[in-house]
């Protein structure tokens, strides 16, 4: 997830950072693992929603959980995220 979201924040600078953290069990739902992420840095308010609409725009089911955007002489956004993914058995077959 974490390449994704630097391919993504890219072209907006370096100074995104992201964090990422390990993944999570969905309850209920074997074989899929929640992983939660936070995009942060001096990101001003046009930038912060062109990176929301690029991550909306995956074909990954990725959840915008909160965004928070300061706009005045230090612009500041925080973008936090979570995925799903499908992990594979050991043996490599798709969970059931």
């Amino acid at each position: 997830m974490q390449s994704w979201l630097r391919d993504i924040t890219q072209a907006y600078g370096s100074d995104v950072r992201i964090a990422t953290e390990p993944p999570v069990d969905v309850d209920g739902m074997e074989g899929l693992v929640r992983i939660s992420a936070t995009l942060s840095g001096g990101i001003d308010a046009r930038r912060a929603l062109q990176i929301i609409g690029r991550i909306e725009g995956s074909a990954n089911f990725v959840v915008v959980r909160a965004v928070q955007i300061r706009s005045d002489l230090n612009p500041n956004a925080t973008i936090t995220l979570s995925a799903l993914y499908r992990i594979r058995a050991s043996d490599g077959a798709a969970p059931p």
